[in-house]
């Protein structure tokens, strides 16, 4: 019987390269036997054969967070000019957080996640606007380094 009390360890899959999020859970039972949840009991090794033409990859829980991260990190990007009116509509389709003068110029980033902590940034700086993706996280020193460099 495959119980919550006799898995042993639950693994996450993917089909490669890693694009931010898992194809399925699989557990690991005491018994030897595994099963994908939510696949009417089928078996890693069955589930795969149900799509020959895909390779899937099984990563325990650890692995899966250092693949999230580093997806997130590639998320980071550097800042672009954009147009003013870019900027308004990003100012206005949901509520600014972190909206201050940040010494060189004032930024904001919008309240929705790209994924994880990856927000999308937005700069006006001497009358030019900006964007740029990166952690909600950056302290205020960090956010003015970067407009700094614009």
């Amino acid at each position: 019987m495959t119980t919550i009390s006799n898995v042993i360890e639950t693994k996450f899959s993917f089909k490669p390269p890693f694009e931010g999020f898992t194809q399925s859970i699989v557990e690991f039972f005491r018994d030897g036997t595994n099963q994908v949840k939510y696949s009417s009991g089928l078996s890693f090794e069955e589930y795969c054969s149900t799509r020959p033409d895909e390779e899937y990859i099984l990563v325990s829980s650890q692995e899966l967070g250092e693949l999230m991260e580093g997806y997130e990190n590639s998320l980071v990007t550097a800042p672009v000019e954009i147009s003013k009116e870019r900027f308004t509509h990003a100012l206005e389709v949901l509520p600014p957080c972190r909206w201050r003068d940040y010494g060189l110029g004032n930024a904001f980033h919008i309240s929705e996640r790209n994924y994880g902590s990856n927000v999308n940034w937005y700069v006006e700086k001497f009358g030019k606007y900006y964007t740029f993706s990166n952690s909600d996280k950056l302290s205020d020193e960090q956010v003015a380094s970067i407009i700094s460099k614009i």
